[in-house]
């Protein structure tokens, strides 16, 4: 909205100093209803949230105004040309990109027709004493590319942040037995993410332009039946043992497939009155058994949920950040950057919920690559140093300056990291320190962290690392119970194990222990047997 409106100004700038300048004034008004047609009509009709086909109106409205002013303004060789790129770029700053495209190929074959005039030699329309309107005009146009090639790098920052959203969403769910598949209001599927190996008759392609009707043999009983949790059954082929639940949601429908495992039930015991009782039989699962698809469908469903609340949470504070739409005061930076701090830290609560599915599932992916302990610490304090700062904690580190080399998963050294650096400022007083000590004992590299909180009982020492379980000490501080017993899931999934250490009144400290890089652990060895020979 605001580059139109500079548009409508600087072409009534322009309109106004053509006057003074000796431009009558009904080429002065024609010129200026022609080239405010495009802004007028986005003022009316378009707006954040407006339908492709308002935006094409848009769109090829520039276009065409240009088209007619190059072509007023000597052809091919006009000043003006400048004004076909607005079209496209004003696609673009609305963020739509494939829109974008078809306008340069339009814009482009109007040009190349007015040249193709141009050359041929036939007589070509001209506007009369045109004046300084022709340079004025191609001054003002090249300004206004200016104001829409920044509105597009914002569009494509904003869009680059979503993606990177979505991709720790797609990175978070893949290879767990869980199909998200999303459909708009006209039962076309807008989006999916998951494992498609539920669906072994679809491709990737398939399901990307399919719809309801592909789906299931009577979509509108299917959708019917979402009151009553009656869902019929898919017409497509799956995996054995695949639960579907269909949802409607405020922008269409979202169908959810998951992968479980029936319970086996026991078998009945024998009668006594009867001397040979026959070969007990398992029997198959009860109708109202607990199963995991329960679990994975609500665990699939929250997470969906939040990332789609995060992601214009963190894109906005982004855009308030960057100043886009004014100045903005060091206080209100302040608010935005804990806007920001905060939607990142629900985001690795998600992580955590999504891990332990996967923990539970037997569906945990791990890619080992070559890492460095320390550099990841430190990345990792930089993450919770905000959380530190707003009770005025110090975090130290004590860590080798030559590094510390594994053969781990990023990603899980990042959540163990977070999850134990985020346990021990909760639960530090203020003022207090949180230290984060790494050091290499003979095959291992050995990460403590430590805290000056009031310490826990034996008795809730033993039970630390059970999922959900929070000692008494935290009922009063916000969390879920996760942190801990992921950070032991994927400590021995690393080949490590962890352990705690704490006493009443001391503090608490948590020692991980992981597996030196191979050829690392061979040469301390090697070092070690020297130095005990000589």
């Amino acid at each position: 909205m605001l580059a139109s409106v500079l548009w409508l100004g600087l072409s009534l700038a322009v309109a106004i100093a053509g006057f003074f300048t000796g431009v009558p004034a009904t080429v002065v008004g024609a010129t200026l209803a022609l080239v405010s047609l495009p802004s007028v009509v986005h003022l009316i009709i378009g707006t954040r949230a407006a339908r492709e086909a308002h935006d094409i109106w848009i769109v090829f409205a520039w276009i065409i105004v240009g088209l007619i002013c190059v072509l007023m303004t000597g052809g091919a060789s006009s000043p003006l040309v400048v004004m076909l790129a607005l079209g496209p770029l004003h696609a673009l700053s609305l963020g739509r990109f494939r829109l974008g495209i078809e306008a340069s190929i339009f814009a482009g074959i109007g040009y190349l027709s007015i040249a193709a005039i141009s050359f041929s030699g036939a007589a070509m329309p001209a506007l009369e004493n045109a004046g300084a309107l022709i340079g004025l005009g191609a001054l003002v146009s090249v300004l206004q590319v200016g104001v829409f090639a920044a509105s597009a790098g914002g569009v494509i920052n904003e869009r680059r942040g979503k993606n990177q959203e979505i991709d720790r969403w797609v990175a978070t769910l893949t290879d767990t037995p869980v199909l998200v598949i999303s459909l708009d209001p006209r039962r076309k599927v807008r989006s999916w993410v998951g494992d498609l190996r539920l669906l072994p008759g679809m491709s990737a392609n398939d399901i990307g332009h399919a719809s309801m009707a592909d789906f299931f043999e009577a979509p509108y009983d299917a959708i019917r039946g979402i009151e009553e949790d009656d869902v019929p059954e898919l017409k497509v082929e799956t995996q054995d043992n695949v639960n579907v639940d269909l949802r409607a949601t405020r922008d269409g429908y979202r169908l959810v497939l998951t992968h479980y495992k029936p319970r086996a039930v026991k078998p009945a015991e024998p009668v006594a009155a009867v001397e040979t009782a026959p070969e007990p039989e398992v029997l198959p699962a009860e109708p109202d058994a607990p199963r995991l698809s329960d679990e994975a469908v609500w665990i699939a469903s929250l997470g969906h949920e939040l990332r789609n609340m995060l992601n214009p949470v963190s894109g906005y504070s982004d855009l308030i950040l960057s100043e886009r739409a004014g100045p903005v005061t060091e206080p209100y930076k302040g608010f935005a950057r804990s806007i920001k701090q905060g939607a990142e830290h629900l985001g690795l609560l998600v992580d955590d919920l999504m891990t332990a599915a996967k923990g539970r599932s037997g569906r945990l992916r791990l890619e080992p690559e070559d890492l460095d302990v320390v550099m990841e610490a430190e990345d990792a304090l930089d993450l919770i140093r905000w959380q530190a700062e707003e009770s005025g904690m110090t975090l130290k580190l004590d860590a080798p300056q030559d590094g510390v080399p594994v053969h781990a998963d990023r990603k899980a050294m990042r959540q163990i990291f977070l999850n134990l650096l985020s346990n021990a400022v909760k639960y530090s007083p203020p003022q207090g320190q949180v230290t984060l000590a790494v050091t290499v004992d003979d095959d291992y590299a050995m990460i403590a962290v430590s805290d000056e909180g009031d310490g826990i009982s034996e008795a809730e020492l033993a039970r630390l690392g059970e999922p959900f379980f929070q000692g008494e000490n935290a009922r009063h501080r916000p969390g879920t119970g996760l942190g801990l017993s992921i950070v032991m899931m994927l400590s021995e999934a690393l080949g490590g194990d962890v352990r705690f250490e704490s006493a009443e009144g001391e503090g608490t400290t948590a020692r991980v222990r992981l597996p030196l890089k191979v050829e690392d652990a061979e040469a301390d060895k090697g070092e070690g047997e020297a130095e005990a020979e000589a």
